[in-house]
């Protein structure tokens, strides 16, 4: 598609796709900051600032990049002025909601195979 456009593949298609690349760990880095909050609030352990204090403000500096970077995609990659500065990094959150719905449609249909997502297939 890009040699049909006639784009350059380093300074387009690398570009576009690394920081979809990069948006996307950002945002899983927040959620997994978060995550350690619900974990640990459940189960008990460790101390408030490695549990709580920390991973609050791990995920609050990573969802600002979050937010950040899918403002300002198109100045970071080129693509500002067209649909390519908010289609692209739109991904991110569209793959985001379509993983969580297919996975509250497997709880309702499976609860036993949802219950088993996650674990080590040694188990």
């Amino acid at each position: 598609i890009f040699a049909g456009l006639g784009l350059d593949p380093i300074l387009n298609m690398f570009t576009w796709i690394s920081q979809i690349g990069t948006l996307g760990v950002i945002g899983m880095m927040g959620i997994t900051s978060l995550s350690v909050i619900v974990f640990f609030s459940k189960q008990g352990g460790g101390s408030p600032l490695s549990t709580k204090i920390l991973p609050t403000i791990a995920g609050l500096i990573m969802a600002a990049l979050f937010v950040y970077i899918f403002i300002n995609y198109g100045d970071l990659t080129g693509t500002t002025g067209g649909n390519l500065s908010w289609l692209l990094p739109s991904l991110i959150p569209a793959a985001g909601v379509i993983g969580f719905l297919l996975a509250q449609r497997l709880k309702s249909a499976d609860p036993a195979r949802f219950a088993k997502m996650g674990t080590s297939l040694a188990e």
